[in-house]
C-alpha cells in the first residue's frame, strides 16, 4: 500500500497492491545476478529485509534463489506492456530492491513472480551534471558510495520529470546553478535504460535533507 499519512495517523491510500494469502515472499536488495548465455537471469543473490510469516527466519540474511522458472515480472504500481518492457529477466540488476513471490514448503521456496520496488538513494550532488529538457524534466548525477554506486561503477544518473517532487529545492533549475556537493536523497526506481543499457535512477522525489542545527 502507498499513500500519505493524515493528521490523525491514518493512511490515505493512493495505491493498493494485493498479494494472494496463499503465497509467500522475500523482499530486499539484489547483491548478485547470474545470467545464462542469452543474458536471462537464472539466479539471484539478495539481502532479505522482509518475508512472509512462514519465512521470517530468513530476515537479515543473504539468500541465493533460483529464478530461472519465473514467468511473471512487474513494477510496483505500474502495470501493462511498458512495465514488462522495462523490467524482465534481462534487466534485473545489482542494487535493485525487489519482491519475489512464490510458494514455500519447508525448506523449499519456489518463486513464481518478481516485482521491482521503489527505493531510496542517498548521495552527493555532482556540480555541472544537470541537463534541463523542459521544466523539471531532465537529469543530473549523484555520487553514491553504497550498493547502487558500486553497481553503476561511478556517479548515478538521476532522471527527473515534471511530476517529480522537489523538497527543500525549487526544482531542477536550482541544481543547475549549484556549485557544491550538497547531499541529496532521491526516491524512485532503479532501471536499466532499454536503449543505452546503462543502469539509471528514475526519481519521483528529490530532497535536500534539512541540515542539523547547533544547540
Amino acid at each position: 500500500m502507498q499513500g500519505q499519512f493524515q493528521a490523525d495517523g491514518s493512511l490515505m491510500a493512493a495505491g493498493v497492491e494485493v498479494i494472494t494469502t496463499a503465497q509467500s515472499f522475500v523482499s530486499g536488495r539484489v547483491l548478485q545476478v547470474v545470467n545464462n548465455s542469452s543474458g536471462q537471469a537464472q539466479e539471484v543473490t539478495m539481502w532479505v529485509g522482509e518475508t512472509g510469516a512462514d519465512m521470517v527466519a530468513d530476515v537479515d540474511t543473504i539468500q541465493t534463489i533460483d529464478i530461472s522458472q519465473v514467468s511473471m515480472w512487474d513494477i510496483c504500481f505500474l502495470d501493462g506492456p511498458i512495465a514488462n518492457a522495462l523490467f524482465n529477466d534481462t534487466s534485473i540488476e545489482v542494487g535493485q530492491r525487489v519482491f519475489i513471490g512464490g510458494s514455500f514448503v519447508n525448506p523449499t521456496f519456489t518463486p513464481t513472480m518478481i516485482s521491482l520496488r521503489r527505493q531510496g538513494m542517498y548521495g552527493l550532488f555532482v556540480p555541472g551534471s544537470v541537463t534541463v529538457n523542459n521544466g523539471n524534466a531532465g537529469f543530473f548525477q549523484l555520487s553514491n558510495n553504497g550498493l547502487v554506486g558500486y553497481s553503476v561503477g561511478g556517479p548515478v544518473t538521476v532522471n527527473t520529470f515534471n511530476f517529480t517532487y522537489f523538497y527543500n529545492l525549487t526544482g531542477l533549475s536550482q541544481l543547475q546553478t549549484t556549485t557544491t556537493n550538497i547531499p541529496l536523497v532521491t526516491r524512485g526506481l532503479l532501471l536499466k535504460d532499454p536503449v543505452s543499457g546503462n543502469i539509471e535512477f528514475y526519481a519521483g522525489l528529490v530532497a535536500e535533507p534539512p541540515q542539523p542545527t547547533g544547540h
